[in-house]
């Protein structure tokens, strides 16, 4: 089962968030709508390769339209006039294309460059006061400044292998905010489930030896790295606040969105989720399941 759920921003954000953002409201959704027992038998189905879903890194959604990480694969380029070479740093500077580029690269290796998408993301600054804890004031406080981001509206496709986390999933991402800085109101979002891309499942169910990842992704045994293009990202990000006495969790990294693997067995999914902190009975777990769509070539 394939569902995709857009989320309509109603406040600011910290960061634009990313696949972890995501699955890790979904596991605070399970702790407080059903229980503790509910999350770690669903965190044990995912630790021992039996996941009941994997979700996209979230995608901005422009105008009811998907937005896709851009492909990351190697054309060969040679810029033959000033205009040639104004296309050449537009696109490697671009990010994100749309569905429709990214489905003509699944059927077809690309030799050209293509058009990038631009997602609508305003930065604000948001002035704060920093309260004594001791007298519970402002005074002797300093005044701040927090950046925050206005997204346009993202989503995220979500494949249930198990269908009856369905309606747990959708209900967990209407409950949750999303990142950093909750209690001051950031994070807030209305949900609406919509149709995925159109054509997207075959990309799913045909399999073949080369993938595009549209989520953040561990290493896994299967890719054949020296055939495949990537990008890798180092992370040693914050631990939710009041969790453990540690702010950070242990660095990892991963394959990022758009990455394209040369993979030895074909798969309905690859990576993993990782152990990144363990403190006394509490551990700490990171997302990072490839969510991939075959190419045809």
């Amino acid at each position: 089962m394939l569902k995709a759920f857009v989320f309509k921003p109603l406040s600011p954000f910290k960061s634009f968030p990313t696949t972890n953002t995501i699955f890790g409201a979904i596991c605070w959704g399970i702790r407080w709508l059903e229980s503790e027992e509910k999350l770690l038998e669903t965190l044990e189905m995912f630790k021992t390769g039996r996941p009941p879903f994997i979700i996209s890194a979230p995608l901005p959604w422009k105008e009811g339209k998907w937005v896709f990480p851009r492909p990351i694969h190697f054309i060969r380029m040679t810029p033959k006039n000033v205009e040639d070479y104004r296309r050449y740093k537009e696109f490697k500077k671009a990010q994100w294309v749309s569905w429709e580029v990214f489905r003509e690269i699944l059927e077809k290796k690309p030799e050209r460059s293509f058009q990038g998408e631009k997602p609508q993301i305003n930065k604000d600054v948001i002035p704060h006061a920093s309260i004594n804890r001791l007298t519970m004031t402002t005074v002797g406080g300093e005044l701040y400044n927090e950046e925050a981001l206005w997204l346009s509206s993202f989503g995220v496709i979500v494949k249930f292998f198990d269908e009856s986390f369905e309606p747990l999933v959708k209900a967990c991402l209407e409950f949750s905010q999303l990142g950093g800085n909750k209690t001051t109101g950031m994070g807030r979002c209305r949900l609406e489930e919509t149709e995925p891309p159109e054509g997207m499942e075959e990309f799913i169910s045909q399999k073949s030896t080369r993938a595009f990842l549209i989520s953040d992704c561990f290493y896994d045994p299967e890719f054949d790295l020296n055939n495949s293009f990537y990008d890798i990202k180092v992370q040693k990000p914050a631990v939710e606040n009041g969790l453990t006495k540690r702010v950070w969790k242990n660095t990892f990294c991963y394959l990022t969105p758009g990455s394209q693997v040369q993979v030895k067995t074909p798969k309905d999914w690859y990576g993993g989720i990782k152990e990144v902190l363990k403190e006394g009975s509490i551990s700490v777990y990171q997302y990072g399941i490839g969510f991939p769509l075959f190419a045809r070539w």
